[in-house]
């Protein structure tokens, strides 16, 4: 024997607000009878569960509620926020344990030569490799290709230095104003430093 699934109901906002109305108007002498929870889903066709859970969450947002309080149908009414019915499905799910917020200025501040990585990236920052590959999927980090130069070292400052002393025409050189440099349309200048520096690719996050 094949048995179907009951469809679920959508819990629509006003759905919600007249499933909170309903058990409202059950209280009495200051207190919501027991059996309430059940008799609304019956009507409304939800579970008594998902009742008890509306009137609950609602209860919670109401500015002064106290639990094991005495309840006022009026002024339950009358304090109600208007938001309390409003579905918000970026709230649902478990709260990030990490302020996405706060990283993305903390990666700010890192030198981009630590964080070409997601695990270099993670590890800088000391948060779980994760929650960096989640921030990126999210969109909040994008992989960006490297722009700054490999850093110089002393020889090679030098080195460059020389080269650019070596290109000064030396017809031009008794005059620092009327100084010019050779041309170099047919020179190639390989970077040697930067061989090895980015060996494993140019990405930054």
């Amino acid at each position: 024997m094949v048995t179907t699934r009951k469809k679920r109901v959508a819990m629509t906002e006003k759905l919600k607000k007249d499933v909170f109305m309903a058990c409202v108007v059950r209280v009495s002498r200051e207190i919501l009878p027991h059996g309430s929870f059940k008799a609304v889903g019956e009507t409304h066709k939800i579970h008594p569960r998902t009742v008890a859970n509306l009137w609950y969450s609602t209860l919670k947002q109401i500015p002064g509620y106290q639990p094991n309080t005495p309840l006022d149908p009026v002024s339950l009414l009358a304090n109600v926020p208007e938001t309390a019915f409003t579905t918000k499905f970026e709230n649902s799910g478990r709260n990030p344990k990490h302020d996405r917020d706060m990283l993305l200025q903390e990666i700010k501040n890192i030198d981009p030569t630590a964080r070409r990585t997601i695990r270099s990236l993670a590890g800088a920052v000391g948060i779980p490799v994760m929650t960096i590959w989640r921030m990126k999927q999210s969109k909040k980090l994008k992989v960006h290709t490297m722009a700054l130069k490999p850093k110089l070292n002393d020889d090679h400052r030098l080195n460059r230095l020389f080269h650019c002393i070596a290109k000064i025409d030396k017809n031009t050189i008794n005059s620092v104003a009327e100084m010019t440099f050779k041309s170099m349309y047919n020179e190639i200048l390989l970077m040697k430093n930067g061989s090895f520096l980015y060996g494993t690719g140019f990405g930054v996050l």
